[in-house]
């Protein structure tokens, strides 16, 4: 009888373990959309080590808020004042993200104003 129900143990724990196999490779290959998506993202960052994925920044230039999405630019005269407010990418440690222009003498000009 003990035999029995230790087999039935052992089916339940490899159908358990191949079930939560399929999930993490669905989760991983499957396309999505929306948080999932960037849950995702955030865990193969996390997972592979790699640097996030960068989404957009929240700048201000001459006061006025604008957003700046991957692949898109701005071009700042010699007169004008930027800030960048915020870095948005796919990352469990939000805190974390810099904003770091080279020739600049800080190691962050986010909320700095640049000139």
């Amino acid at each position: 009888m003990s035999y029995n129900s230790g087999n039935a143990l052992t089916k339940v724990i490899i159908i358990g373990l191949l079930a939560i196999t399929a999930l993490a490779v669905a989760f991983f290959v499957l396309p999505v959309g929306g948080e999932l998506f960037a849950i995702r993202e955030s865990a193969v960052s996390f997972l592979l080590r790699e640097p996030p994925k960068f989404v957009s920044m929240e700048i201000e230039l001459n006061g006025e808020p604008s957003v700046v999405k991957e692949g898109e630019s701005i071009e700042v005269t010699g007169n004008e004042t930027l800030i960048i407010r915020k870095i948005n990418a796919y990352t469990f440690f939000k805190g974390y993200l810099n904003a770091d222009i080279k020739g600049f003498g800080k190691s962050s000009e986010l909320n700095e104003p640049i000139h």
